[in-house]
């Protein structure tokens, strides 16, 4: 049936798969009965061995780690609040799943997150404190121990938790059968920390049904089921990290993860043609594929396994440039968006079937997800109605996977939803006939340059077009004059990086741009980057994607960038 076409920038996802109101356990029984002996979770690592469990092991184990909970922590009741902190390994998931099965919500962060955990410990009721040993000691972290009068580390956790899965007995049974007899899928599942692009750390919570259900449409969209083999190196405390997590409880595929971030920063390049081997290895169908991974792949030159039939490539927005080159060896590339306080808002359009376009996954992120709606308005009108198609405005979306708010900040609420429940997604986007939507730049990235809004996407993606450039990123700086100067950061490729000296460097492209048709704007002001700094790769935070923030931050330590003010055209 042919998709009707649009005329205002409005639209609303497929309802024809319902919603479930499942709890995030609900489906791991299913599993454990039916595929009692396959591998539910495989860990992996450069400098360990394999280490698995089975979905009956997993079951098992958790259901012993509620039960201990419940049974000796009277004080943690269903709905208490309770800080969880660690890394990537086995551990760490089966914590989660068993703190979920006892009805505990889970306020997520990574050890290194040290100004949120100070917030996390002095700001909410949490009532206990979950952690990895080593994890906690090795990030300087291990001051919140003291903070919290039940603290109990994954080793002892899990190893009680087998201890008692072992001897579960009617008595054990009925208690836990009791415990999640109240639990709701309405419940909060998860509070998770995030800044996204814009560095200020915010708590989002999402409730049990907002997760299953976000999970089971991203799964159908992509097309995958219970045979696949889905690699993720997400850090579970965020987002995508527990999707991959959750993923393998409720669709029952296997989850191939690493430790987190094992591809993020420079030493991310020696480890790609390790992750290429392991995926081959494990005959992975799919995953979760950073910008960074993406880069580390074309720089070495490798292919990805045949069995790969999806990527799913997820962080901040992607230019078509870099879609269009990571598509010559990922042709499986599937743009993903979405949010911590959205989850999901578009459908993977997957590289296969009836709607596989490579012009539109190259240069879109698909259309509304199911029982989704999204818009594209003008943020500055104060009315919220949908613009023309093709217009660029802000990107709202509204439905059961949006945040309810922030937790305790309700003027930080009051900004970022509507009266009527939009959610103010901060990025600048447009829509075309069939819904397809467009994601160009984030409204807070915008560099206000004199009297001009200049799109750092806009000047990045020109970078990208010189053969020279793997990778960009542009941003403002302060400047007394004309309120923000452009700064852009860029990374060789490999073969070109000793050619010449950063200043010749960035004469070449300052040049580039001017040739590109980007040297003036309609009011005379060159959109042609004034500071550029050459580096080997770009500053991350702890999920391993760069922000803004942190290149800013980057500079402002004394990594001064070269002022380029020789090679401006005249006009500023």
């Amino acid at each position: 049936m042919p998709i009707p076409k649009l005329t205002q920038s409005y639209c609303h996802g497929s309802t024809e798969e319902p919603l479930q109101f499942w709890r995030s356990f609900d489906r791991l029984p299913k599993w454990a009965s039916e595929t009692p002996n396959k591998e539910m979770i495989v860990f992996r690592r450069p400098d360990a061995p394999r280490q698995s469990i089975t979905f009956a092991d997993f079951h098992r184990v958790t259901d012993g780690i509620a039960c201990r909970i419940v049974q000796d922590q009277p004080e943690l009741g269903a709905g208490s609040l309770v800080m969880v902190l660690g890394t990537n390994c086995l551990e760490f998931c089966a914590t989660l799943a068993g703190l979920h099965k006892a009805g505990l919500v889970i306020v997520s962060a990574h050890p290194s997150q040290q100004s949120d955990l100070i917030r996390l410990a002095d700001g909410t009721d949490c009532k206990a404190l979950f952690y990895m040993n080593s994890g906690i000691y090795k990030t300087g972290a291990e001051w919140l121990v003291d903070k919290f009068a039940v603290r109990i580390d994954f080793d002892s956790l899990v190893q009680r938790g087998k201890e008692t899965a072992d001897k579960l007995d009617d008595e054990l049974r009925k208690l836990l059968r009791d415990r999640q007899s109240v639990i709701s899928a309405d419940q909060t599942a998860v509070i998770y920390l995030t800044s996204g692009t814009t560095g200020k750390p915010k708590m989002v919570p999402h409730s049990h049904h907002s997760l299953v259900n976000s999970i089971r449409f991203r799964t159908r969209g992509a097309l995958l089921n219970s045979e696949d083999i889905f690699f993720s190196d997400r850090p579970t405390s965020h987002v995508v990290g527990t999707f991959g997590f959750l993923m393998a409880i409720l669709d029952g595929l296997t989850l191939v993860a690493t430790p987190a971030n094992t591809f993020a920063g420079n030493r991310g390049a020696e480890n790609a043609v390790w992750l290429l081997d392991t995926l081959a290895e494990e005959q992975v169908t799919s995953g979760d594929f950073f910008g960074y991974l993406v880069h580390d792949i074309l720089q070495k030159g490798g292919k990805p396994p045949a069995t790969l039939r999806s990527a799913l490539l997820s962080g901040a927005p992607t230019t078509s440039e870099q879609m269009e080159r990571a598509m010559t060896v990922l042709p499986c590339l599937v743009n993903y968006y979405g949010s911590t306080e959205t989850l999901m808002i578009s459908e993977i359009c997957p590289p296969w079937g009836p709607d596989n376009n490579p012009t539109i996954r190259q240069n879109t992120v698909g259309r509304a997800a199911p029982h989704m709606e999204v818009m594209i308005a003008d943020p500055d009108r104060g009315s919220w109605l949908p613009l023309p198609i093709g217009t660029d405005g802000e990107v709202l979306v509204r439905g059961f996977s949006v945040m309810r708010g922030y937790l305790d900040d309700p003027e930080l609420t009051r900004a970022a939803l509507t009266d009527s429940g939009w959610y103010r997604t901060g990025d600048i986007g447009s829509m075309d006939e069939f819904g397809n939507i467009t994601v160009t730049n984030r409204i807070k990235d915008l560099i206000i340059l004199a009297t001009e809004k200049v799109a750092p996407t806009s000047v990045e993606r020109v970078l990208l077009g010189h053969p020279e450039v793997h990778a960009a990123q542009v941003f403002g700086v302060p400047d007394e004059r004309v309120g923000e100067e452009i700064a852009a950061c860029v990374i060789l490729k490999t073969a070109y990086n000793k050619l010449r000296s950063p200043e010749e460097t960035s004469g070449m492209l300052a040049r580039w741009c001017i040739d590109q048709s980007i040297g003036e704007s309609r009011s005379g002001v060159s959109y042609v980057p004034r500071y550029w700094a050459v580096l080997d790769h770009f500053p991350t935070g702890p999920t391993g994607k760069v922000t803004k923030t942190g290149l800013r931050e980057y500079v402002a330590s004394g990594n001064v960038l070269f002022d380029g003010v020789e090679f401006l055209p005249s006009g500023r």
